[in-house]
């Protein structure tokens, strides 16, 4: 999995998928970023924490379909490119 970490954005391309997410933490640790969306009913959350020391990323996605919640987490080693 690659990131690129721009002044307000991170953009995920990979296996694990395909993203953009705001920027909302940014520290000589790592970033972290949420996509929120919400169509009808249905709500969704993504959040990714990566940890620039280590190269490793946390990927999270919490989605409300059909009033029951679904949770998908994935951890890996990621490329880093600023």
């Amino acid at each position: 999995t690659n990131f690129y970490v721009s002044k307000d954005k991170i953009y995920m391309a990979g296996k694990t998928g395909n993203g953009t997410y705001e920027l909302i933490e940014k520290n000589k640790s790592g970033y972290l970023g949420v996509n929120v969306s919400s169509i009808g009913k249905e709500f969704g959350i993504e959040t990714i924490l990566i940890n620039k020391k280590k190269g490793t990323f946390n990927y999270q996605a919490s989605i409300s379909v059909d009033g029951s919640k679904k949770i998908v987490k994935t951890d890996g080693l990621c490329d880093l490119y600023k």
